[in-house]
């Protein structure tokens, strides 16, 4: 059963225990009022804390809270968050700041972020920027403001391993990317060019198409942290989302994707010359060998495109990449809007 405790809380209730409070409540990194406005051209979905990317219409003022300070409020201050889905539409730092002494305290073992055209303005307006391919900035390490790359040093520092979240049907699956896995190429927010095609011959990354080349990113990032009160819940996890054994195959200097010993589509041409094949180096770039332009179907790709380009075409991979959101946002138990 359920009853209504002030109006911003729902409380479901079975013998004579509360189960689920939902809370209708922006997060933050402080208690303070706040606006919340929508996306432009967008629904309710897109609503954001930030200022820049908000519409200037359809936005009210709120009162946003911590996830420390609701802890202690409800007594849980020493309890474990054991999930936290944090998916606020580019406030997601605010929120990390706002559980700090969670996270200091080691409470908080998973964390999953979104990572997206929002985590800052600079992918913002690189991305959403019509009929032009600027990147965000150079590299990643130059992005200004959050990315994948700080975000990853971040979790680090804290003492969480990061990894990019995909799917193989309902199986999760994690790409690492702290410290010594990370590769320039997990970056894939930073550089529009990387997401489409200009001239409908050449695509890298194999994501999407748009005349207008305004381009949508996001993917999910899990943060687990590396020596959590409970040891066995990180070895369950890994165990359950490591590669698939007909995913790869193990060679001396680690592992290896099967899916790029796939045919490669006999209308497409490498437009690059593969210099080091035997390291697993692919073609993570493409073009049309006819003359005529090529416009083909492009597949939104979660996993391989982290790694190269060239494996979305794959029909094996659109099967296992085909439900990487609803995956990632359906088995999660705590989510924060």
């Amino acid at each position: 059963m359920g009853k209504k405790a002030e109006p911003t809380t729902a409380v479901i209730e079975a013998g004579g225990r509360e189960w689920i409070v939902l809370r209708n409540a922006p997060v933050s990194d402080r208690q303070r009022s706040v606006i919340i406005g929508n996306q432009p051209q967008a629904g309710d979905n897109t609503a954001s804390l930030e200022p820049h990317y908000q519409s200037g219409y359809n936005h009210r003022t709120v009162r946003s809270l911590t996830l420390d300070a609701e802890m202690r409020r409800r007594g849980l201050s020493q309890h474990e968050i054991l999930i936290l889905k944090v998916d606020v539409e580019g406030h997601e730092m605010p929120v990390l700041q706002g559980a700090a002494t969670a996270i200091e305290e080691r409470r908080a073992p998973f964390i999953l972020v979104e990572y997206g055209d929002k985590m800052s303005p600079a992918i913002w307006d690189a991305m959403k920027r019509p009929f032009s391919a600027a990147a965000a900035a150079p590299s990643s390490a130059a992005m200004p403001g959050l990315s994948l790359y700080s975000l990853q040093k971040w979790g680090d520092e804290r003492g969480y391993d990061s990894f990019l979240l995909g799917a193989q049907g309902s199986r999760p699956v994690l790409i690492g990317v702290t410290g010594a896995l990370w590769r320039e190429e997990y970056e894939v927010c930073r550089d529009k060019n990387q997401k489409f095609s200009n001239d409908g011959r050449m695509w890298k990354n194999f994501s999407a198409w748009n005349p207008r080349w305004e381009a949508v990113c996001w993917y999910d990032v899990a943060l687990i942290l590396r020596e959590p009160r409970n040891p066995q819940l990180r070895s369950a996890l890994l165990e359950r989302s490591a590669l698939p054994t007909h995913f790869c195959r193990t060679l001396k200097s680690g592992w290896y994707p099967t899916w790029i010993d796939e045919k490669q589509p006999p209308n497409l041409c490498c437009a690059h010359e593969v210099q080091f094949p035997e390291r697993g180096e692919v073609c993570h770039t493409l073009k049309s060998c006819d003359a005529p332009p090529l416009v083909p179907r492009i597949f939104h790709d979660r996993i391989s495109s982290k790694r190269n380009g060239a494996a979305s075409l794959g029909t094996r991979i659109k099967r296992m990449l085909s439900q990487t959101k609803q995956t990632a946002s359906s088995e999660l138990p705590v989510r924060v809007r």
